[in-house]
């Protein structure tokens, strides 16, 4: 009987611990339930069993396979119980004590375990339940998966749009490849309103196009410069394609920025820093005039 109790309690501890690569093998192939089949043969016993395994899930999968093989493996004990009852009634004095016989044991055996696994299963945790949740997880999760590849893709193209500008269209183009529109852009560099790209040319780095922080101020500066740089193609007809390779994230003020400028115009506001476009544009020109002197 104690080496029973302690090849249960070493069982369970095996299980609880998980010190086995798949349960149903160790189940099948490690457990010698000649041994163990006799203490827990019994209701009781085997409910009292089962209960020290700490992880539903796995006590589930437990009560399963001692279910479905019963008879393979717990056969001798059921009857080795028979025979020791009947050798215990055999001088019994009065009626006929009834005695169970090994299949009877048997069916009592799996029907404790069939009331411990429906205990669970209706609780919705284990049951078609749990795969449901399960299938609505997995459909999350590749849900989210297929995001993250998209921002992963989002990114890389950030990523080589800065490394790699020419494969987009960006350069700055001959209306803007000019001292007074470099002498503008240096001062808005230094104020962190637009900051330059650069690639190798035959002589070191060179800004290939800006990327540009402030989508309001865009429509101001596009505005403006073509206003200082005499790019405009009539009185009020501004070009602003002409700053579209200049600019690296271009189509992604060009919307805002318009209507920054819209907005202005009927309500007669002023732009957040503009005055820092002004002071770009005015001191660039006063630079360009100076060497003409």
């Amino acid at each position: 009987m104690a080496k029973q109790k302690n090849i249960q309690k070493s069982v369970l501890a095996q299980i609880n611990e998980h010190k086995y690569d798949d349960l149903d093998a160790y189940l099948k192939n490690d457990v010698d339930w000649d041994i163990v089949g006799p203490g827990i043969i019994q209701p009781k016993d085997v409910r009292q069993f089962v209960k020290g395994i700490g992880e539903k899930e796995v006590r589930l999968d437990v009560m399963k396979f001692l279910h479905k093989y019963a008879r393979q493996y717990f056969r001798e004990a059921a009857e080795n119980a028979e025979y020791e009852e009947k050798q215990e009634n055999m001088f019994a004095v009065g009626p006929d004590v009834y005695i169970k016989n090994a299949d009877e044991r048997i069916a009592l055996f799996q029907q404790e375990l069939a009331f411990l696994i429906m205990q669970i299963e209706e609780a919705g945790e284990f049951s078609g339940n749990r795969f449901s949740k399960l299938e609505k997880q997995l459909a999350q999760l590749k849900e989210e998966n297929e995001q993250y590849k998209n921002a992963n893709q989002f990114l890389q193209e950030k990523i080589d749009r800065f490394e790699n500008p020419h494969k987009y269209g960006k350069y700055i183009p001959a209306e803007l490849n000019n001292q007074i529109f470099g002498d503008i852009m240096k001062y808005l560099q230094s104020a962190q309103i637009a900051l330059p790209i650069y690639t190798d040319g035959s002589y070191g780095k060179v800004i290939t196009c800006y990327q540009w922080y402030g989508k309001g101020l865009f429509g101001y500066f596009v505005i403006h410069v073509s206003d200082a740089l005499n790019l405009k193609k009539g009185r009020d007809t501004y070009d602003w394609q002409i700053f579209k390779p200049a600019i690296n994230n271009y189509d992604e003020l060009i919307k805002e920025a318009r209507k920054a400028i819209s907005t202005c115009k009927k309500k007669n506001n002023k732009i957040d820093k503009s005055e820092i476009i002004d002071e770009a544009i005015q001191l660039a020109i006063q630079k360009a005039e100076s060497k003409k002197h």
